[in-house]
């Protein structure tokens, strides 16, 4: 059982430095402000916030990595994307589905925890 946790967890995180090394997103705002006077960066980093999604529930629904769609599930109010993570094909993983909420799930049943979002692309927030 631990080999495969770890193998997803290693799976998980070389999905996502690939796919962070072809991506063309602003730098994250952390970077952008670690240099003053560099207000080109800091134009991205805002750009990049205003793509962000704001979705409801009934809306993420939509997400669940089905028919062509991405594989996004929300977790503390934040939008994660596992559409490149490989347990998550097809937008399902371990019984759970994209397009939920799991806050709950991830914080009292899952193996790995809050720390696997640390390495999982934000695609936007849950609006009431």
């Amino acid at each position: 059982m631990r080999t495969k946790i770890l193998t997803t967890i290693i799976l998980a995180t070389a999905a996502v430095l690939m796919l962070s090394g072809c991506s063309q997103t602003a730098p994250a705002p952390s970077e952008a402000t670690d240099k003053p006077g560099d207000a080109e960066a800091q134009d991205d980093a805002a750009a990049d916030e205003t793509t962000m999604l704001s979705l409801t529930l009934e809306e993420l629904a939509q997400y669940n990595g089905q028919d062509g769609m991405p594989a996004y599930v929300a977790i503390d109010g934040v939008i994660y994307d596992m559409s490149a993570i490989a347990p998550w094909a097809g937008g399902k993983h371990n019984g759970h589905i994209a397009g939920t909420d799991l806050t709950e799930d991830l914080k009292t049943r899952s193996p790995h925890g809050v720390r696997v979002l640390e390495i999982l692309p934000k695609v936007g927030t849950i609006k009431e």
